[in-house]
């Protein structure tokens, strides 16, 4: 009854948003809500399979933008969805692990469907723009809060069975598992990083806002690899960026840099001390490289690491994967399939480098991309992370719409001198209105 309530709640809250702020600002409003602040069961299966929120809400966009615009928004999927069909009707064993499985990673196509197409219908300086930086101010703004208050002890989305007993005594925010959280804020740097050259200062002003605060939930979730991505992101964001950039970008930058070295390395020194080979990560690669040796072109099946791995290793028996996203994905999918699967994040880093040179709006989507990818990866070779639960949805969504940006036409100036410009175009407009008149 609860879900029933929750759910019609929702149901009504929608409506009421789309009525005032149109299709586009509810709906993403609505993923970022079902990815980051509820992503939970619904209490509804479909053929054994368990939905999630974030389930619904990527699916009905999709549909609903598919639709709209006529574009499936995901042809580079293509080859990855037919092997994987392929797989699980002809080669993997199927059941309801499987089946759950391979569901998620559709929506995980989906998602960055839904974020090209976000992405297509985006117009700059308008509505569109404002409720983008506000939803993800707000949300970063609420992370930062809530692990400032896990961090003082106060029991706010406190974790839950095994993840307490390991992971005791790091902050969160409101996702299920400490590493989570500095994830989140690295993927949305592909957003906010590039709206800091925004036409707009309301804008500009937010999104360096944002920046600064993420760096409080990626220090106090006590990260190792979050901290290391989170600032690799900002320095690759800031060597790449053109000469001509505002000075404000190159001094925001090294400043949030040198704060969080300043303010967190301490803790994370002492994770570094007290662990510093990672804990068993070199078993698991070895346990991993062998897994893929005896079944490498098939893969165990989606789902299927740890009850077809686990039979011959007792610490994944125990539930432990490899902390490695590629190799995790190799094992599972085998090479072929694992390929094609990270094929397009390979098309959005080629295209980035190819555009990131530019001055305008197309560079500035450019450029965060690459650097938020450059962070990323910090993250994909040193956990599987990245693989579970809503952070695969945002790691898709975001990487949709850094695809859908750069595949705009007609690119504007961008930056706070593109808004000088501008008004001094209208400005030379008017006076030549005044003279012919």
């Amino acid at each position: 009854m609860p879900t029933l309530l929750l759910g019609l709640i929702a149901v009504a809250v929608f409506i009421v948003m789309l009525g005032t702020l149109r299709w586009w600002s509810t709906a993403l409003i609505a993923v970022i809500i079902a990815t980051t602040l509820v992503p939970r069961p619904i209490g509804v299966e479909i053929a054994g399979v368990p939905l999630q929120t974030y389930d619904v809400v990527i699916v009905g966009v999709f549909v609903i933008g598919f639709v709209v615009s006529r574009r499936p928004n995901f042809a580079l999927f293509l080859p990855f969805l037919v092997l994987l069909v392929l797989g699980a009707i002809f080669e993997w064993e199927p059941d309801p692990q499987l089946s759950t499985n391979v569901l998620y990673l559709l929506v995980g196509v989906a998602a960055w469907a839904v974020g090209t197409y976000f992405a297509k219908h985006y117009v700059p300086g308008s509505r569109h723009e404002t409720v983008l930086i506000v939803s993800l101010t707000v949300l970063i703004l609420f992370q930062a809060v809530v692990t400032v208050l896990q961090a003082s002890g106060v029991p706010i989305f406190a974790l839950q069975g095994r993840t307490a007993e390991l992971e005791g005594g790091r902050a969160s925010g409101t996702f299920s598992h400490p590493g989570t959280v500095g994830k989140v804020m690295i993927l949305f740097m592909a957003i906010l990083l590039p709206l800091t050259g925004s036409a707009t200062a309301r804008t500009r002003r937010l999104a360096y806002f944002a920046v600064l605060v993420a760096l409080v939930p990626v220090g106090l979730s006590e990260s190792r690899a979050n901290f290391v991505g989170y600032l690799l992101a900002l320095l690759v964001w800031f060597i790449i960026m053109p000469a001509r950039s505002a000075k404000a970008s190159r001094f925001v930058v090294p400043a949030v840099v040198l704060a969080g070295a300043l303010i967190f390395s301490g803790t994370i020194i002492d994770r570094f001390t007290g662990d510093p080979e990672g804990g068993a990560r070199q078993h698991f690669v070895e346990v991993a490289l062998e897994a893929i040796s005896k079944n490498p072109w098939l893969g165990v099946g989606p789902g299927n690491y740890i009850p077809v791995v686990g039979q011959t290793d007792n610490l994944t028996a125990q539930g432990w994967r490899v902390h490695n996203v590629f190799l995790l994905e190799i094992t599972e999918l085998g090479i072929p399939t694992a390929l094609f699967f990270f094929l397009p994040a390979v098309v959005l880093i080629i295209l980035s480098i190819r555009l990131m040179r530019r001055v305008d709006e197309t560079g500035a989507w450019a450029r965060g991309a690459i650097a938020a990818a450059a962070g990323t990866l910090v993250t994909a070779v040193t956990g599987w992370g990245l693989m579970n639960g809503s952070i695969f949805m945002i790691w898709f969504l975001c990487m949709g719409f850094s695809f859908g940006m750069l595949g705009r036409r007609g690119s504007p100036e961008f930056g706070p001198t593109a808004a000088t410009a501008r008004a001094k175009r209208g400005t030379r407009t008017r006076q030549a209105r005044v003279s012919a008149a």
